[in-house]
């Protein structure tokens, strides 16, 4: 319900005085002081129920961003901003002898990262993680703590100042942050993704709640720089956009400068990238390429979202409560539509990749908020209730801040690590000899090696590199031919993947010279007396 604030003295209550002609002090009370007090009250309570909530969340998220760094493609990053810092931003691919053209959709954020690092360690990479999972918990009960701008102009509910005064039911902000926390959960790490993640969520806000359009520019400069999701979001904008101009018939001038504005932010981004609006035109190489499109189709976070995997369930399951709320509820047949076309158009962009789950999932968070408001309500925690909440949040947030800066940084045991430290010993490894493996393991060589890794693949290769890779590691037809175009000296490959050694086993070309643990060596016969030496 609205909180409107009187400034006024009730007439009745004006009308009223003492035979002297003196004002009754209680009409004084009651009609300035009263109203004054229940309206500080009631910001309180619902700044305090949602600020709790959002403590609380946000020290979940805290908790899974402070785990040690082993994510592979958070390496080959780092390692890229180092190379970044060493000696600007390089032409082709530095760490691959497959290199081909090197555009870096995460250009701030490895500098970020390799900045960090020079300064504080692994340590400082992990704290920073951790506040930034904090930061998108915090921003994600937001989203589901206001009105949607749509339910603003059609069910008329006031808006104060710069936030909308309509509280939402602990169950209409609690469902939609479960459920999108799930989907994001598994894509919290250092990642360029957790900026994209945090941007999106901005950029949500801004646009939910009337914010000046104008801070879309900086959002998304900052966006183009940091992570290639930026695309999605003027596409998450175009489709909020439509949704609204479909349904009220009429163009809003207010909505059309914030799309001006998330444009104008991303030219501005691409003109700030050293070799201008260079990264801006990866996405039509991406999708305007035959032989790019394959690649891409090879990538697991690429593919559509299975529907035996629980993320394709619960983004349905978010789908399904917004669209159901909308057309079941609201004020009017615009509102109702607006948000269900919204939350199909969002739901069938979630499904179309495993990578684009938590997108959709963050934009849905206030179309399912708003849905529920309308279904029943539970009230906010309020009063000790939610100062226990909040402190708890903090709490958690600080431990996770101080189990960030403790221990090991790093979680290598995926990695050959063994293996890699005998070769490395050995000259077996980096600088002139050539090495093929995974493209995971690729990653960890870059962070180890630097651009000394001169390795064939890692997860951003050429696009022709990366099918070669895959026909090799399947040992699919024409393995052979893929193989002999790498190259290699050294293979190091991991014994579950089993196609390959079982297609080398008796082979003259390669010998299997060493196992350790469940990692394979195989070299070639001119370097087999000093690979068995390691």
């Amino acid at each position: 319900m609205s909180v409107i604030t009187r400034t006024t003295l009730d007439p009745v209550s004006r009308d009223r005085s003492d035979d002297d002609g003196q004002a009754d002090s209680s009409s004084t009370d009651s009609g300035i002081e009263a109203p004054q007090r229940s309206a500080r009250n009631a910001r309180t309570r619902i700044l305090t129920g949602s600020t709790a909530l959002a403590l609380l969340v946000g020290g979940i998220y805290a908790v899974v961003g402070s785990r040690q760094l082993s994510d592979n493609s958070f390496l080959t990053h780092l390692a890229t901003g180092r190379v970044l810092l060493d000696s600007g931003l390089p032409g082709t691919n530095p760490f691959l002898y497959s290199s081909e053209s090197f555009p870096i959709p995460s250009y701030w954020w490895s500098l970020i990262l390799a900045t960090v690092e020079k300064l504080t360690g692994g340590a400082g990479i992990r704290v920073l993680t951790a506040l930034g999972s904090a930061a998108l918990g915090v921003l994600i009960v937001r989203l589901a703590s206001r009105s949607d701008s749509t339910s603003i102009e059609s069910v008329g509910e006031s808006v104060t100042g710069d936030t909308v005064s309509e509280g939402r039911s602990l169950l209409a902000i609690v469902v939609p942050t479960v459920l999108a926390t799930v989907c994001v959960m598994p894509f919290l790490n250092s990642r360029p993704q957790l900026p994209g993640f945090i941007l999106l969520a901005l950029t949500v806000l801004i646009w939910n709640e009337r914010r000046s359009p104008w801070w879309l520019v900086p959002v998304f400069a900052a966006w183009v720089n940091v992570h290639g999701t930026w695309l999605y979001g003027i596409a998450i904008l175009g489709l909020f956009g439509v949704a609204e101009l479909v349904e009220q018939r009429r163009v809003n001038s207010k909505r059309v400068l914030a799309l001006g504005a998330a444009v104008t932010g991303t030219v501005l981004g691409g003109a700030l990238y050293p070799r201008a609006f260079e990264i801006m035109l990866l996405p039509t190489r991406q999708f305007g390429n035959e032989t790019e499109r394959a690649a891409l189709r090879l990538y697991r976070e690429w593919r559509p979202v299975a529907v035996d995997d629980p993320l394709f369930w619960l983004l349905i399951g978010l789908g399904l409560v917004a669209v159901f709320g909308s057309v079941q509820s609201g004020s009017g047949l615009q509102r109702r539509w607006a948000s269900a076309i919204s939350a199909i158009g969002l739901v069938v962009l979630g499904l179309s990749g495993v990578r684009m789950v938590p997108i959709a999932a963050i934009a849905l968070v206030p179309i399912v908020s708003s849905s529920l408001s309308r279904l029943g309500t539970i009230e906010m925690v309020k009063g000790r209730v939610a100062t226990v909440l909040g402190t708890l949040g903090l709490i958690v947030i600080a431990g996770a801040i101080v189990h960030s800066a403790v221990g090991p940084s790093y979680d290598l045991r995926t990695y050959p690590t063994a293996m890699v430290d005998r070769m490395v010993d050995a000259d077996l490894i980096g600088g002139d000899t050539k090495s093929l493996t995974h493209d995971y393991v690729g990653n960890f060589l870059e962070w180890r090696l630097g651009t000394e890794a001169n390795t064939f693949v890692d997860d951003r290769p050429g696009a022709q590199t990366f099918i070669d890779y895959a026909t090799i590691l399947g040992a699919n037809k024409g393995w052979q031919q893929a193989l002999t175009k790498a190259d290699p000296d050294v293979i190091i490959w991991n014994e579950q993947y089993r196609e390959l050694p079982q297609k080398l086993r008796g082979s003259s070309e390669w010998v299997r010279s060493k196992k350790i643990g469940e990692w394979l060596l195989y070299c070639k016969p001119e370097l087999v007396d000093r690979c068995k030496a390691i």
